[in-house]
């Protein structure tokens, strides 16, 4: 079971219930997340710290502390307070895939059961219709990036880390106004805001089909922003967002 905590602005931490333990992924606010917790009975026994930005993991240690939790993360994310990295995490049934670029430590946290993917915690690489901004340089790490998502299982519940979705919806559809998928995806979410829920996490298997970053071998989309290759492509589309 995996229940969704919304805090800040638009940030997402995610609480999860297996049969063994309960993971807690991101801990940027202290006081909203502990709130959901206190409010739900629930407390986690793993803390998942999906990259180094502050919004991400400000409160990481407050959280540890308070529920005598063990910190998981990346060990390129390098915190004096951290108890176990991607080396120790296969008894948990997780996994992790680098992909650096919006930060060095970012990666692709990879949970399963019995060899059956559950779900994907992406932090900041992958949003709903949308990427991550690359503060290390948009360029060959960006693709390779989307290109390993791609070939990932498609029964992962893709679970990003902000809300992120209307505007990426509407910066896609300025750019691919005849594109079914997008123009279905819109109006679904466009529904849900309205009611103020939230667009995540959804099926992989769905972000695939919608989202033009993943859709790099499309060439159909490549004309709106005179793309050469696939990579270009990635690139051209990033840099776009960058400016949107």
């Amino acid at each position: 079971m995996i229940h969704i905590i919304a805090y800040n602005k638009d940030n997402y931490a995610y609480f999860v219930e297996t049969s063994s333990y309960n993971l807690l992924v991101d801990a940027g606010n202290f006081d909203e997340i502990s709130h959901y917790l206190e409010k739900y009975n629930k407390k986690p026994d793993y803390i998942l710290l999906t990259h180094s930005h502050q919004d991400h993991i400000a409160d990481g240690l407050k959280l540890k502390e308070k529920y005598n939790a063990q910190i998981i993360a990346a060990k390129a994310t390098a915190l004096d307070y951290m108890d176990i990295d991607e080396s120790q995490t296969h008894k948990l049934g997780l996994s992790f895939l680098s992909t650096p670029g919006h930060t060095e430590d970012s990666g692709l946290w990879l949970l399963n059961k019995a060899d059956k993917p559950l779900a994907l915690f992406c932090g900041d690489v992958l949003f709903s219709c949308g990427c991550g901004r690359q503060f290390q340089g948009i360029g060959e790490n960006l693709y390779k990036a989307m290109q390993i998502i791609t070939q990932l299982d498609e029964r992962y519940l893709l679970c990003c880390g902000h809300e992120y979705t209307e505007t990426n919806v509407n910066f896609c559809r300025e750019l691919f106004p005849h594109d079914q998928a997008l123009h279905h995806y819109a109006y679904e979410v466009q529904s849900q805001r309205l009611e103020n829920k939230p667009t995540l996490p959804l099926p992989l298997s769905k972000e695939k089909r919608i989202n033009p970053f993943l859709r790099f071998n499309e060439k159909e989309l490549w004309s709106p922003i005179a793309a050469q290759s696939p990579e270009d492509f990635v690139i051209k589309l990033r840099q776009q967002r960058d400016a949107y």
